[in-house]
């Protein structure tokens, strides 16, 4: 999930509980014009700032760092970034690079 689509279910969650943007921006000490900006991507803003709209609606945000696995192969090995092909292994790599500097 990304954070537009969290911040969509936010502003849809304010909508439904009847919640102005003044409301819920006085909820957590901010203006009104804050909240505006979060809600339609204007500006930069953090996860701290989602995370203070989303406690003051009734969640809260969780990040996860999860091991990338290679498009190649099934293993959970060190990802390598190749433009043309995704995430690849070491050994998936090597494979690729040898392949593309025969033809």
């Amino acid at each position: 999930m990304t954070l537009i689509n969290i911040i969509n279910i936010l502003r849809n969650t304010r909508t439904r509980m009847g919640l102005t943007q003044r409301e819920i921006a006085h909820k957590i000490g901010k203006g009104e014009t804050y909240i505006s900006r979060i809600e339609h991507g204007r500006g930069s803003f953090s996860t701290k700032s989602v995370g203070q709209l989303a406690r003051a609606l009734g969640y809260r945000i969780e990040l996860k760092l999860v091991p990338v696995k290679c498009d190649l192969c099934p293993t959970v090995k060190e990802p390598f970034i190749d433009g043309d092909s995704g995430f690849l292994c070491s050994v998936c790599f090597s494979k690729h690079n040898k392949k593309a500097r025969k033809k």
